[in-house]
């Protein structure tokens, strides 16, 4: 039975005397619902109905982070089936490992903890709703609680202001199972613990805010001198060109995971949405072709996924690009989407990894200056490369793997492989011998006589 029922959990942070609009998914169909007829709405529908909520309020009624009107709660949403340490436990014996490993890690514990069905929603509840202005502070608290879950199954890619979590008190369509509250942190007043933001962000953050503001002013300061500053290095593609090259990429990572029969349960979702997110931009931003040309990658790589689930997943990106406002994800979200592995990122094109990308800045910061060194400088650098490049293909890496690791063609690192550099051992040794006499020396006369004879005859 659950601790809160599923009125009493939506108005611990959706408070009916606010103005703004809350969406409400039942049955996968989603509603729009003003906050002072939400407790009506909900009390309307039955308990065995697939219920979900927005966790923030919108100024209308589009789930846009852009119509974001504020937000009350901070969550991580738990996919405890994909976790190691707590697929074989119940949902107790769950709750009571994260709040040991909270006070381990000095994690400030959540308010309350609910059970999806499937998995496990963390929340911490804030005393005072947060702004659309301060939405970037709340999304970096975000992806802190998730990175300090990520072992317990934190899905990464459902962290955003305009999520909705399935509600306490109706049921998950995908077991049956009831979802409800398993754990409220009660205090003393009988009341449940709330988070001030700013204490929550200085638990949770790794650098407190006045060093980032010290930071920022220094970083100013240096702005405004303009000594030694270079301009923004760029990778040189065009945004048509860089995507289509991602959905190469992301047809190389379906062909490394082995889905032969397409993207499974649970990854469908993000793989559509980055793949439809390049489809808007490497085609014409009309609504027919962009439809059809995101209904032929499902088909290919979804094909479980029904016409209706691809209309949903993918409505409000065709929408931004009809407007002429493309969707955009760096390389990082991408990563965090696709769950992408380390050893998978060396096998991809474009979607690099901060470690990948530091080393390629750091060579290519070492190309540029060769060009400024004199000859003994770069005849040293080029031995280090050199060196370099043959340490990497004794440990086992391909022509091609080094010539992307290291920035350069597979014809450059093929040249460093062939050539040998002349050490000062090899001059004295060739010197040797080449003053060294032959040993048939003794044999000069016999030889001679033998071929003046012939010559007589």
């Amino acid at each position: 039975m659950s601790i809160l029922t599923t009125i009493e959990e939506v108005a611990l942070y959706h408070d009916a005397q606010r103005s703004g609009f809350v969406a409400v998914r039942i049955e996968g169909r989603q509603r729009w619902c003003h906050l002072s007829k939400l407790e009506a709405m909900l009390g309307s529908v039955p308990s065995a109905k697939d219920v979900g909520v927005s966790q923030g309020e919108f100024y209308k009624c589009n789930r846009s982070v852009e119509n974001l009107a504020r937000i009350q709660v901070a969550f991580v949403d738990l996919d405890t089936y994909d976790s190691s340490h707590l697929q074989t436990l119940s949902a107790e014996e769950q709750v009571m490992l994260l709040l040991e490993y909270c006070e381990d890690k000095q994690i400030p514990p959540p308010s309350f903890i609910n059970s999806s069905g499937r998995g496990l929603h963390l929340k911490w509840l804030l005393t005072d709703p947060v702004p659309h202005a301060a939405l970037r502070r709340w999304n970096t608290v975000q992806k802190c609680l998730a990175d300090a879950f990520d072992e317990y199954g934190a899905d990464k890619g459902a962290r955003d202001a305009s999520r909705c979590l399935r509600s306490v008190g109706t049921r998950n369509p995908k077991n049956g199972k009831l979802c409800r509250t398993i754990w409220v942190d009660v205090r003393a007043t009988g009341r449940i613990n709330r988070w001030e933001f700013e204490t929550l962000c200085t638990e949770v953050l790794p650098v407190k805010r006045s060093v980032l503001n010290s930071q920022r002013r220094q970083r100013k300061a240096e702005q405004s001198t303009p000594v030694n500053m270079q301009p923004k290095q760029t990778n040189g593609q065009s945004p048509k060109v860089l995507w289509l090259k991602r959905l190469e990429d992301m047809r190389t990572l379906i062909q490394i995971r082995g889905w032969q029969d397409g993207v499974p349960t649970g990854c469908r979702n993000n793989f559509l949405v980055i793949a439809a997110t390049a489809i808007t931009w490497t085609t014409d931003p009309d609504l027919e072709k962009l439809t059809n040309a995101i209904d032929d990658f499902a088909r290919e790589f979804c094909p479980t996924y029904s016409q209706a689930d691809v209309r949903s997943s993918t409505r409000s990106i065709i929408r931004q690009c009809v407007d002429g406002n493309l969707r955009k994800y760096g390389d990082g979200k991408i990563i965090d989407m696709l769950k992408i592995q380390p050893y998978e990122l060396k096998q991809l094109r474009t979607i690099i990894g901060e470690d990948l990308r530091t080393e390629h800045h750091r060579i290519n910061c070492r190309l540029r200056q060769r060009k400024q060194d004199d000859r003994e400088t770069y005849e040293r650098r080029a031995s280090q490369l050199r060196r370099h490049t043959e340490f990497r293909r004794n440990e086992g890496e391909s022509v091609e793997e080094i010539a992307y690791m290291m920035g350069c063609s597979v014809s450059t690192v093929k040249s460093r492989l062939s050539s040998k550099t002349v050490t000062k051992a090899d001059v004295e040794h060739a010197n040797q011998k080449a003053s060294r006499k032959s040993q048939l020396v003794v044999f000069d006369s016999h030889l001679i006589a033998q071929m003046l004879d012939s010559i007589v005859c």
